[in-house]
């Protein structure tokens, strides 16, 4: 083993073989960091392409060398420089050891130079949506980087109008102070802040995350700001009515942001300032009833109109109170076992009167359904009796054609044998040797048996009849 390689490996540089050509790593695919530190007696180093390596050699100079070279390094402190990249999401913070920062927006690379950098840093971009907008605050008076620009002075020229000119105020020179503005940014869109930007952090109340009914101070911690209607449930609690009883009142109030430049100017917390207005809304419409009285009104807590100084409250802070939903209450366990055993007993009692009512009208149904029915027998009857009557009276007129028809058929009959009875009568009297009288009676007498005695003389005759 020749001198170099017994230093090569003394100091942890890799051996060259036949079959490894040029390199000088055993794994060339892989890049050294930071984590990569050594002191170098004497030796070579390959610093590969997509890699930097700082040398500081005995006299503390600094050399710094990015791939790819091939470096000869004596009595040195060898160490490469980590690699940070960023891509279209994303961007570089960088810290200066001036004092600097520099905010490099994605895609970009940039190695962390132990002698100018402090840190470096890939963050993720602010990503907003079209209803999400962030305050973004700048410092005028510096560049991007973070590094003061000077400013022209301002000439102030005090001039007394009505005195003479050698009253006139000697100019004075006043340098422009450094001042914040305020700006913002609206979605959609990717934004990435400046190095002398940085962004508004809201602190409100927000929901317990045990119970939503409660707010709790710093529950909602956020830099994106929704401009979309949103909700907020909240529990009056402790409200007193007039008859002294505790309740707790359920709300569910919806609004949504009108101006944030006024609400950055009035408030820092309109969560806090909503709760606290409709505590005192609440309270003044509760301490005007009764239990009862507060019971039959609680209809009348869905309506803005009981809302005057939460509406005010969130005007003046650049809100809109859209609607206020009442839902329900909460009162002692004691009062509410009062309440719930005289709603039972009210409602067995309306059902009682409602089961009374309808036996009732199921009465009244079935004496109308009656009287209904009974009407309606009497008029099939009456119309059963008028069809009866009908038909007596057409049948009655029918006997009466028929026997009309038969009496004048018999009376015709009559008529022809009287008739023919004529004719032979008149026949009979045209014959003087028939004695007509005597044809006539003879004919009559047909069927009987007459007895005639003819006696010309007064005498007394007797009859014997035997059966």
């Amino acid at each position: 083993m020749c001198i170099r390689d017994s230093i090569n490996a003394e100091y942890g540089e890799p051996q060259h073989s036949s079959n490894m050509g040029c390199g000088g790593s055993k794994n060339p695919s892989t890049f050294r960091g930071s984590g990569y530190h050594k002191n170098v007696c004497c030796s070579r180093r390959t610093v590969k392409q997509g890699e930097c390596c700082a040398v500081w050699d005995g006299d503390g100079d600094y050399t710094l060398t990015e791939g790819p070279a091939r470096l000869c390094i004596t009595n040195s402190t060898v160490t490469f420089l980590d690699r940070f990249v960023a891509d279209q999401g994303e961007y570089l913070k960088i810290r200066y050891r001036d004092g600097r920062k520099e905010h490099l927006r994605g895609p970009c690379a940039q190695f962390e130079d132990p002698m100018e950098h402090t840190s470096i840093e890939v963050l993720p971009a602010i990503s907003l949506d079209a209803f999400e907008t962030v305050v973004v605050y700048r410092e005028i008076g510096r560049s991007n980087d973070g590094a003061k620009v000077p400013t022209q002075p301002l000439l102030i020229d005090q001039v007394i109008v009505d005195g003479p000119k050698s009253q006139r105020a000697t100019p004075v020179t006043i340098a422009a102070s450094e001042s914040v503005e305020k700006r913002l940014v609206r979605g959609p869109t990717v934004f990435i802040p400046a190095a002398n930007e940085w962004l508004h952090e809201f602190c409100w109340h927000g929901n317990d995350p045990v119970d939503k009914g409660r707010l709790i101070k710093g529950g909602l911690n956020f830099t994106k700001l929704k401009t979309v209607p949103a909700q907020l449930y909240y529990n009056v609690s402790d409200v007193r009515t007039q008859d002294d009883a505790m309740l707790r009142i359920k709300l569910m109030i919806f609004y949504h942001i009108e101006s944030i430049q006024r609400m950055l100017d009035s408030t820092s917390d309109p969560i806090g300032d909503f709760s606290n207005a409709v505590c005192a809304d609440v309270i003044r419409f509760v301490s005007e009833h009764s239990f009862e009285s507060f019971l039959q009104q609680t209809n009348a807590l869905n309506e803005l109109d009981n809302y005057q100084t939460l509406i005010q409250r969130a005007e003046t802070v650049g809100f809109v109170i859209d609607k206020v939903v009442f839902r329900g209450y909460k009162a002692s366990d004691h009062l509410q076992q009062v309440y719930d055993h005289a709603i039972q007993t009210r409602a067995e009692m309306m059902l009682k009167a409602e089961q009374a009512e309808q036996a009732e009208a199921a009465e009244d149904l079935r004496l109308i359904k009656k009287v209904q029915r009974a009407e309606k027998e009497r008029e099939l009857e009456v119309s059963q009796r008028n069809h009866q009557i009908a038909l007596d009276q057409m049948r009655h007129q029918h006997d009466m054609q028929v026997a009309k028809e038969a009496k004048q058929v018999e009376i015709e009959a009559t008529r022809n044998e009287y008739n023919e009875r004529l004719t032979y009568i008149d026949r009979l009297a045209a014959l003087k040797a028939v004695d007509l009288t005597q044809v006539i009676m003879s004919e009559n007498q047909k069927d009987a048996r007459v007895i005639r005695v003819e006696d010309g003389q007064k005498s007394q005759t007797h009859l014997h009849l035997s059966s």
